[in-house]
């Protein structure tokens, strides 16, 4: 059977199994939802601070209202998980890797690498390893405890990190290839770019990497008050955000890019704006003059970016538009890298750096790999995770003499069907809480982002449908009985000489396998727990797991058992709480307010068919009881006594 994956999943650079873990996250089981977040991305707790979320942007909830919060699930689920379990270790292989730079790609390929026994040694000439995430991204967006938990689980998994090292003035490159079976680059793009307008020399021009990792360091900067930034990128909204932390009572930033092609992504540029910071669009400097005690900068109005073969090479209006005059300018217009090391090395060279053999990832030179932005050019930390990754698996083909296997691109499910857009209840999505913006420029390295509450991540977690955790059918099994096409509140199974449940359609609600006869049909979400053996037993929608919890907290003779759905309670369920010597059952709902599922009129047939069964054997059916969730929280004290 062809399995196919999440939209959001297959969005993520490393595929992160993103319904797994926010499921787990909706049962509660954060050490679940965090072992499904490292298994593929070593730089998890960084991620769930600064990813810019390719998952959400194909989020099938969208379709409904609006994508849910997955960064912020994901940084909830690590900070409320407790120590993180290690897996166990590889056995080691007698081979060494040397990886060049420990920032996220090359600490990455190093992870990868030392979970499969290889000794790896990453060499950092920075004196702390993260590299621009340590070195440059600014505080208030990434606490760097944050990191160092990542670099310490990456130090776990067996891997050596060298730092204040530079390669070629400390030690030869040809010192590496020599001692080691394989040598990866990954160092990235340190060296920032300036733009070539007259004056750009002047002392108090200066680029946005050297202006953002003096800032990283904590250093005293005498900024002026009036501050121009060169750049649409999200590097200039830091370098602008930064200026305005500094003191700085007027920012303004001035782009290529017209107004909603801006290179930032939107929330950047929109808590730029909240924080007094003016946007410019459509604009390319032209000319920088030193009058003394100020700078003034002038520009013209861009006509066009790209020339008739389509290449990058704006083209200005002859007029000067705007004139600015400022104390202090910071250019933000990309970076570089710096490749020097490969000097005399015999490795073939491009005009952009060492040139690779396509997906190999190698040089001209056998056994020297390269990858992240030093290969690929300037991206999120995720993207460099990635490369790092794929690197990884590349040098260990190499070293076991074999092809790399490239990895063809999963199966993912597809839109979310039309008809069934109306019938799933919205649920408005929560906002991530923020630092008000006068406490951000006043505390200027206080993290902006404050983290969900365990109430509002238990509300956004459960707006997640679950794609590719519902039905599958064992086709050996199933009889075409129909009652699975009877059940659904969707419509989704069809049924021909077997069921067919699409996952496009599915909505993981389990309805359809607790009421299959033949037993054909499984959920691919966990199934289902117990925790107590109290006389009053709670059967519970897994999405109305947090309140629940509350009302039972400080409460004595329960148990307690998610169900996927409330729709979804099984005799067996019933008759398995029965058998741990439960006097009364109690089944939640997740309330009809924010119930995706549609389970009502299915739960109150099913709930008369349990009290019907449970009669016939001697048992009180009075004492299955539906209790109605509330998206307030509120669950009746009645029900208190499990007597």
């Amino acid at each position: 059977m062809v399995t196919k994956i999440a939209p959001c999943a297959g969005a993520c650079p490393v595929n992160t199994d993103v319904p797994g873990y926010v499921n787990a996250i909706t049962r509660g089981d954060y050490v679940r939802a965090v072992r499904l977040i490292r298994d593929t991305n070593p730089f998890a707790s960084v991620c769930g601070w600064v990813c810019p979320h390719p998952c959400e942007d194909r989020c099938r909830r969208a379709a409904v209202d609006n994508a849910v919060s997955i960064r912020c699930l994901k940084r909830f689920a690590i900070e409320n998980a407790g120590e993180p379990v290690d897996s166990a270790a590889a056995a080691p292989v007698d081979r060494k890797v040397a990886v060049l730079g420990a920032g996220p790609a090359g600490l990455a390929c190093a992870w990868f690498l030392a979970r499969r026994g290889f000794r790896v040694t990453v060499w950092e000439r920075q004196e702390s390893p993260g590299g621009q995430l340590a070195a440059a991204l600014p505080v208030y967006r990434l606490p760097r405890e944050v990191l160092e938990r990542d670099v310490d689980l990456i130090r776990e998994a067996g891997v050596e990190i060298v730092c204040g090292v530079e390669i070629g003035p400390d030690k030869p490159f040809d010192e590496l290839r020599r001692d080691y079976d394989a040598v990866v680059i990954a160092t990235g793009l340190p060296t920032g770019r300036l733009c070539s307008v007259p004056g750009v020399e002047h002392p108090k021009v200066v680029t946005a990497l050297c202006f953002l990792e003096q800032a990283a360091r904590g250093a005293e900067m005498c900024l002026g008050s009036r501050v121009v930034v060169i750049g649409g990128g999200d590097v200039a909204m830091d370098a602008a955000r930064t200026a305005r932390r500094y003191g700085a009572a007027e920012v303004t930033v001035l782009c290529l890019e017209p107004e909603g092609k801006i290179p930032a992504h939107v929330w950047e540029i929109e808590e730029a704006q909240e924080e007094g910071i003016t946007i410019h669009p459509g604009y390319g400097p032209w000319e920088i003059g030193d009058q003394g005690n100020e700078l003034a900068i002038s520009f013209k109005k861009v006509l066009s970016l790209f020339n008739e073969q389509g290449r990058f090479d704006p083209r200005l209006a002859p007029e000067v538009a705007l004139t600015f005059s400022c104390d202090d300018i910071i250019v933000a217009i990309g970076q570089g890298g710096d490749f020097s090391f490969l000097d005399d090395s015999g490795i073939a060279m491009g005009p952009r750096g060492p040139v690779s053999e396509g997906e190999s990832m190698m040089l001209s030179e056998p056994g020297v790999f390269i990858c992240g932005e030093a290969a690929r050019g300037p991206g999120a930390a995720i993207n460099a995770v990635a490369g790092g990754l794929a690197a990884g698996e590349r040098v260990m083909a190499y070293l076991q003499g074999r092809p790399a296997q490239i990895r063809p691109e999963p199966e993912q499910i597809g839109p979310l069907p039309e008809r069934e857009i109306p019938l799933i209840t919205s649920v408005s999505r929560q906002g991530m809480p923020m630092r008000s913006v006068a406490e951000r420029l006043a505390e200027g390295r206080a993290p902006v982002e404050l983290g969900y509450p365990e109430a509002v991540a238990a509300l956004e977690s459960g707006r997640c449908m679950g794609c590719g955790l519902g039905a599958q059918v064992n086709r050996n099994k199933c009889m075409a009985c129909l009652t699975c096409a009877r059940v659904c509140p969707f419509g989704v199974p069809k049924v021909g000489k077997v069921a067919v449940i699409e996952p496009e359609e599915c909505q993981a609600c389990g309805i359809c396998a607790v009421n299959c006869p033949a037993g054909a049909i499984s959920l691919v979400k966990p199934p289902v727990t117990w925790e107590g053996d109290g006389a009053t037993a709670v059967l519970a929608c897994e999405k109305s797991r947090f309140q629940v919890r509350q009302w039972l907290a400080g409460k004595s003779g329960f148990s307690l058992a998610l169900l996927p759905s409330a729709g979804a309670l099984d005799v067996l369920t019933v008759l398995k709480a029965l058998e741990q010597g439960a006097q009364k059952i109690l089944v939640f709902t997740c309330g009809e307010d924010r119930c995706v599922n549609n389970c009502r009129d299915t739960l109150a047939v099913r709930m008369a068919a349990i009290r019907y069964t449970l009669e016939q054997v001697g048992w009180d059916g009075a004492n299955l009881v539906l209790v109605n969730g509330s998206g307030d929280g509120a669950l009746p004290e009645s029900l208190a006594d499990p007597a």
